[in-house]
C-alpha cells in the first residue's frame, strides 16, 4: 500500500508563508518617514512650534493623531487658517489626514504643532516628539531647534 501525501509537507509550507509574510530576507522599509523636524520656542513667550514633514508611501490613506513630548506641558495639533481677512488658529482634535502616496506637510503659517508651555533644558538643541499615527502607530523625531528668526 503506497502512502503517497498530497500538498507540501508542513515545514515546507510554513517556510513559504513565513517568507511571504516577511518573516526572511529583507526587511521592509517602513512606510511612512519623517523629514525637516525643526522646532521653534519663544523664550517668555509661553508657546512655540514644531514643524516637519511626513511621507506616507503606503497603499493606504493613514492619519497623524497626535505629537506628544516631554518637553512641553502640551502639543497640540493646529493650522493657521486667513478667514475674511483675519488670520486664526483651528486646533485639529481629530488628526491630520496622511494620502497613500502622498505628504502631509506642516510648516510656518500652516499646520503645525502648538508647544504650550515649553520646558527646555538648558542648552538643548532639539526637542524629542513622539507622531502617532492611526496605522503607522508611533514614531520617534527629533526635531532640531530653530532661532528666532527661524535659521
Amino acid at each position: 500500500m503506497s502512502m503517497r501525501r498530497r500538498g507540501f509537507p508542513p515545514i515546507v509550507l510554513g517556510l513559504f508563508l513565513a517568507a511571504c509574510a516577511g518573516g526572511g530576507g529583507d526587511p521592509v522599509p517602513p512606510a511612512v518617514t519623517v523629514s525637516a523636524a525643526r522646532a521653534q520656542v519663544m523664550p517668555g513667550m509661553g508657546h512655540g512650534a514644531a514643524y516637519f514633514t511626513v511621507h506616507n508611501a503606503g497603499p493606504q490613506d493613514d492619519r497623524l493623531l497626535a505629537v506628544e513630548t516631554p518637553a512641553a506641558r502640551v502639543a497640540e495639533l493646529h493650522e493657521s487658517l486667513e478667514q475674511d481677512g483675519v488670520m486664526r488658529m483651528v486646533a485639529h482634535p481629530d488628526g491630520l489626514p496622511l494620502p497613500a502616496g502622498g505628504d502631509l506637510v506642516l510648516a510656518p503659517g500652516g499646520k503645525h504643532v502648538m508647544l504650550i508651555d515649553p520646558q527646555l533644558p538648558a542648552g538643548a538643541r532639539s526637542l524629542p516628539l513622539t507622531l502617532r499615527f492611526e496605522r503607522a502607530g508611533e514614531l520617534a523625531v527629533d526635531a532640531e531647534l530653530m532661532g528666532m528668526g527661524g535659521s
